[in-house]
């Protein structure tokens, strides 16, 4: 599997282009989290080529993951995409083969979403609705003190709270 990763830099020189296009296996995002889930192939596409003196990768790639819904839990799918994306590396810092296995691990990983929700909006969101802060009307600044509905310290007196 590694090998699809690798580009042979020598190849490249005289003007061609290396094009590539599989669906690789998850395992290379070596991804070990409960909640986190790469269980479906990384179709990947791309072409590489020299440049005055560096090496341009350009690459799109997509998958689903799994990850938990940020209300109940369950786990969603969610499919994640990186178009156009492009790196470069001197030649100079190139061997004669270069690996994007490892750039690619870190962008596919930036693309996950920090939460996510069940599709079509998760069912469970009417049970947590009354935890959260409702909207000040349009216009209005009116603050939010959260804990405003307890008794001020002050009218309790020498006992301050203490039984």
């Amino acid at each position: 599997m590694s090998d699809f990763f690798t580009i042979y830099v020598d190849r490249l020189k005289n003007g061609h282009t290396d094009r590539f296009s599989s669906s690789v296996s998850a395992d290379f995002l070596d991804c070990n989290d409960r909640d986190l889930q790469f269980t479906s192939p990384v179709d990947c596409s791309g072409e590489a080529y020299i440049a005055s003196d560096h090496l341009v990768v350009h690459i799109s790639a997509a998958t689903v993951i799994g990850i938990p819904c940020s209300i109940c839990n369950k786990t969603v799918l969610v499919p994640i995409a990186m178009k156009n994306f492009y790196m470069t590396k001197p030649l100079q810092e190139c061997s004669s083969t270069y690996n994007f296995q490892n750039a690619l691990r870190e962008e596919l990983l930036l693309e996950v979403p920090p939460f996510s929700e069940c599709a079509g909006g998760c069912k469970n969101r009417k049970f947590v609705e009354k935890f959260m802060k409702k909207e000040d009307p349009p216009g209005g600044d009116t603050p939010h003190f959260p804990f405003a509905s307890l008794d001020d310290p002050k009218d309790l007196g020498d006992n301050y709270g203490r039984t």
